[in-house]
């Protein structure tokens, strides 16, 4: 519009209009507007006046250079000659990024074809013409130039990519083998060879030959055999070729020889198998993300980051700035995982899966979704789960199935927006043509931050967060943290007049000052267990043994309560004070029969530190006793509380397992450790 004119300024105003300034002193008003073209096009129905329709604008941080439509070479800038030693180099070098040598190109390029359903959509070519250069230089993702001392190329090579490996995760390299594998074709290369090598700061030069790659895509892999290194080594991985040519590569994947390229993580499987939880919160796949882009949980396993679009102007400068030439706060940018990695990871454990829908999914990916988890395996999404590693159709292998509805963004600004989009959601997917074989098993959730108290959309349930901290004192800290959770989610009439349970879909407890204790977590966790809260799931830590630790304590627990009734505070406890004998205790129990005065009653209640709560199903009990004291309780349960036969689970404060006894009398005495917790499991007597 202004393009044969000269302007000295423009500016544009939140109406949508620009102002231009032009320099001869006249100044022009224009009106901005978008043409907006739907891909797929819409196969029913047609936009109205008054409709919601969202726009978002996504990225990867590119790996290299600037994404574009044709081939670009990597921009030669400044040297920066880092010969001292790893610590400087790390400052230059950004890790799991690629770089590419002086003299070489490396550029995105398209896949067509049955390649496809295999390699996706987009490959990198990395090609040299026999450009002179300095090949021991490296062209980063921003245009500098690096040189490292630690990664030299070999002399008869020409042209190579490399990445500098992130060992900040974790302790290093602990694993003494490593495997990589990639998808290479080639076109030119002058004697059809590809070497690959791994190099760096206390690391020989180890590397492998490829001969012969051909011009149609081929898996390859290597194994690498390497001493365990410490984060602050450097190393690097190298791919090269001599002479001229292009080389095309794909899917290009390095781990230890105990993982799997579609797969997470073994040693996260490990941890999780030891907890051993019963239903895993998956939201870190992401589906429907604002910022992530359609389909972003089909992308494979480990594929890297996306950096969200919906970026704070004032966010402070982060070591991915350069690659997208923005300021990007560290929670703008986030992984991407696998959906299909991520059930089998499920299974694996045996939990149940809980997958998290946010509100920039479109209706078709909802639909392919559905497909994906239980469509036919001869259908275009069935094919595609089959190629990412499932055997037969998800539906079948999981007994059920959470399915949530959030807006983590904000998009919808009041109930009712956050209201019709859950239920159209829901009804988008139990019209989906796989529906009636997930019907039985999907649980459909909620999980809306509302204004109001009112619940009004379908879901089966919903679900919110409980996060907070302090050491849990006694009875009415506990009491009154639950009351006030209650208060803010919204609440739904059932039948007989009471209020549908809730679901605690994060649940993340800290302290400040000293460590939170077992007693802590249970105390919260159970607090309203078969009452008003009907599941709850716990956020995961560090890999520390005490937090994991208190993870298997926690859901061992919530395995012997799952699907048990909770029921009223037991009326007689015999607590034996130290120096006491068992009889002593039981006469002075029994014997106090008259009623306290109420109003002490309460206030003596708000200060209890033992918490007792009890479940049943089929005449068989479970009975979770809580210490929040500083001091050992021994107790036994009298009259009709007393359980016969069973085994009880004892626990200390960093939930250490002390015992597991069996129990063969109801006159058992029970200790409870401080800040720790007993749970007793009743089993049918041998005399039933």
């Amino acid at each position: 519009y202004f393009s044969e004119q000269s302007i000295a300024s423009i500016a544009s105003f939140s109406s949508g209009q620009l102002l231009a300034v032009f320099n001869n002193g006249s100044l022009e008003m224009a009106n901005m507007s978008d043409i907006v073209t739907f891909s797929p096009e819409l196969e029913f129905g047609s936009v109205q006046s008054g409709d919601l329709i969202f726009l978002e604008k996504y990225a990867f941080p590119p790996a290299f250079g600037t994404i574009a439509e044709s081939a670009a070479e990597a921009p030669s800038t400044q040297k920066t000659d880092v010969n001292t030693d790893s610590d400087k180099v790390s400052d230059v070098a950004l890790t799991g990024v690629w770089y590419v040598s002086e003299g070489a190109s490396f550029s995105f390029q398209p896949i067509t074809g049955a390649d496809t359903l295999t390699l996706g959509n987009g490959c990198v070519e990395l090609a040299y013409e026999g450009e002179a250069a300095d090949f021991n230089s490296l062209i980063s993702p921003s245009g500098d130039t690096v040189v490292s001392v630690y990664n030299r190329m070999p002399v008869w090579l020409n042209a190579r990519a490399a990445q500098k490996l992130d060992l900040s995760d974790g302790d290093g390299l602990k694993e003494s083998f490593y495997r990589l594998e990639l998808y290479l074709r080639q076109e030119g290369l002058t004697n059809n060879s590809v070497h690959v090598w791994l190099s760096g700061l206390e690391t020989e030069n180890v590397g492998h030959t490829v001969e012969k790659v051909g011009s149609s895509w081929e898996k390859h892999q290597f194994i690498f055999v390497l001493g365990q290194k410490n984060p602050k080594s450097e190393i690097w991985l190298n791919l090269g070729f001599s002479g001229q040519g292009s080389l095309w590569l794909d899917h290009v994947w390095f781990g230890s020889t105990q993982d799997e390229q579609d797969s997470l993580p073994q040693s996260l499987n490990q941890q999780l198998t030891k907890i051993s939880p019963e239903v895993l919160r998956l939201d870190f796949v992401p589906i429907g993300v604002p910022g992530m882009g359609d389909y972003s949980w089909l992308y494979p396993e480990g594929g890297g980051s996306r950096l969200s679009a919906f970026l704070s102007s004032e966010a402070p400068e982060t070591d991915t700035s350069a690659l997208t030439n923005t300021s990007a706060s560290p929670g703008d940018e986030r992984e991407l995982h696998n959906l299909g990695a991520a059930l089998k990871m499920t299974l694996q454990v045996d939990a149940d899966a809980w997958l998290v829908v946010d509100s920039m999914v479109t209706d078709l990916e909802l639909y392919h979704l559905i497909e994906y988890i239980a469509g036919s395996p001869t259908s275009e999404f069935g094919k595609i789960r089959s190629a990412q590693g499932a055997v037969g159709r998800w539906s079948d292998q999981l007994d059920r199935i959470y399915l949530e509805i959030q807006d983590s963004s904000g998009v919808f600004d009041n109930d009712t927006s956050r209201m019709i989009f859950v239920n159209h959601v829901i009804e988008t997917i139990q019209s989906a043509q796989d529906y009636s074989l997930l019907e039985n098993k999907i649980v459909l959730v909620d999980g809306m931050d509302y204004d109001s108290q009112i619940l009004a959309s379908n879901a089966d349930y919903h679900a919110a967060e409980l996060h907070g901290e302090d050491i849990i004192e006694n009875y009415g800290d506990m009491r009154s943290t639950l009351s006030d959770f209650l208060l803010t989610v919204p609440t739904r009439r059932v039948l007989g007049g009471s209020n549908a349970p809730e679901i605690i879909k994060s649940f993340d407890w800290q302290s400040k000052i000293e460590s939170l204790r077992l007693a802590d977590y249970a105390a919260l966790v159970f607090g309203e267990a078969g009452d008003r809260v009907n599941l709850v799931l716990i956020d995961a830590g560090p890999d520390l043994e005490k937090t994991s630790n208190i993870y298997s304590a926690i859901c061992l627990t919530g395995r012997e309560l799952s699907s048990k009734w909770a029921l009223a505070p037991a009326e007689e406890t015999v607590i034996l004070g130290e120096g006491e004998t068992e009889n002593a205790a039981d006469t002075e129990a029994y014997g106090e029969t008259a009623a306290d005065n109420p109003e002490e009653t309460a206030a003596k209640d708000e200060q209890e530190k033992l918490l007792i709560f009890s479940f049943t199903a089929q005449d068989l009990r479970t009975v979770v006793l809580i210490n929040l004291g500083d001091s050992n309780i021994s107790m036994r349960l009298g009259g009709k509380t007393a359980i016969v036969s069973g085994e009880v689970y004892n626990y200390d404060a960093r939930a250490s397992l002390l015992a597991q006894d069996e129990i063969k009398s109801s006159r058992h005495i029970y200790r409870v450790m401080p800040g720790g917790i007993a749970v007793l499991v009743e089993k049918p007597a041998v005399s039933n």
